[in-house]
């Protein structure tokens, strides 16, 4: 193998797993756990966007149309509308 090899290999190792884990661990600690899981659904927008801005990537109408789904089904489900209680703990 490489040197080049092995050192792409440690700072995918070391930067992806240990240090982007560990700081999104210190994150999520006192968040809300609900909003924590919505903000994670983003990831493929959010490296959609990333790839356009700093890659420079153009990316396909396949995955524009999947990122805009995905994107619009995570802010449809923070609506209130349509909501209702249907669970609501009676006090006796």
């Amino acid at each position: 193998m490489s040197p080049a090899g092995v050192v792409s290999l440690i700072y995918a190792g070391v930067f992806s797993s240990g240090i982007a884990y560990t700081l999104q661990i210190l994150g999520q600690k006192g968040a809300d756990p609900s909003i924590c899981s919505l903000l994670l659904s983003l990831e493929s927008v959010i490296s959609l966007l990333a790839g356009i801005l700093i890659l420079h990537q153009v990316p396909t109408a396949r995955e524009l149309s999947g990122c805009a789904l995905m994107a619009a089904a995570i802010v449809l489900v923070q609506l209130p509308v349509g909501r209702e209680n249907k669970y609501e703990v009676i006090e006796q």
